[in-house]
């Protein structure tokens, strides 16, 4: 279990959430090409902390009937590979994200990273293929929840899930779920999060309604948690 920490500095507006993670292993590596391919999702549900409304909840992060998966971006070839979610500088670029797609029934997803030539990136890509570096996590926005209540579909804890996301990239990261693996500024400080648009709509045992105005004015500060 992640443990609850203090809020965040600075909350977001009323309806936004930051970008979420899973964390994947790196499967095969292709020296000549440069290349690895590995499974960036699974449709594995994650245990987060809402702290706007002082409560833990699943995320459930997945392909079923009636969710939108965005994946033009993951699929097109344009999406980056990054160094641990840094989006700050070119500098992070290790790679690309060749290829990626999706078994929306099963929830599972596959990609093939290509590493960059830079001299500077040789080091990251030398320790993947000596199966140092394993693991990859893909990085997601997320724009709309469905909030369901405790004992709504049998659940005993709260889950929120994600209707209509987007994968936007893959990074190369060092570890799994810690809550203090968070991207740090030059002076060392955790960076400021960056929040997206969401839409959370609550359903309980009775038919589908939007989020109160109350919990919405309360903010929804979403953890950036690398699992």
């Amino acid at each position: 279990m992640p443990q609850a920490s203090k809020a965040p500095a600075r909350r977001p507006d009323a309806n936004s959430a930051e970008m979420v993670t899973r964390l994947m292993p790196v499967s095969t590596v292709d020296a000549d090409q440069r290349s690895a391919e590995c499974t960036w999702t699974t449709g594995a549900q994650v245990r987060r902390y809402d702290y706007a409304r002082d409560r833990m909840y699943i995320e459930d992060l997945g392909g079923g009937a009636g969710v939108t998966v965005r994946m033009d971006r993951l699929a097109s070839g344009s999406a980056p590979l990054l160094n641990c979610h840094s989006s700050w500088g070119l500098g992070s670029v290790l790679g690309v994200v060749d290829r990626a797609d999706l078994d929306q029934a099963k929830g599972t997803g596959t990609a093939t990273l290509r590493f960059s030539k830079r001299e500077e990136v040789e080091p990251y890509f030398q320790d993947v293929r000596d199966k140092i570096l394993r693991n990859v996590s893909v990085g997601a926005r997320v724009y709309r929840y469905e909030m369901i209540a405790p004992g709504t579909e049998g659940n005993t804890e709260w889950i929120y899930r994600a209707m209509d996301w987007e994968p936007v990239e893959i990074s190369l990261v060092p570890v799994g779920a810690d809550a203090g693996a968070v991207i740090r500024s030059a002076d060392g400080s955790p960076a400021e999060p960056i929040f997206y648009p969401c839409e959370f709509v609550e359903r309980g045992a009775g038919p589908q309604r939007e989020a109160s105005a109350s919990q919405r004015n309360l903010g929804a500060a979403m953890p950036d948690a690398t699992n």
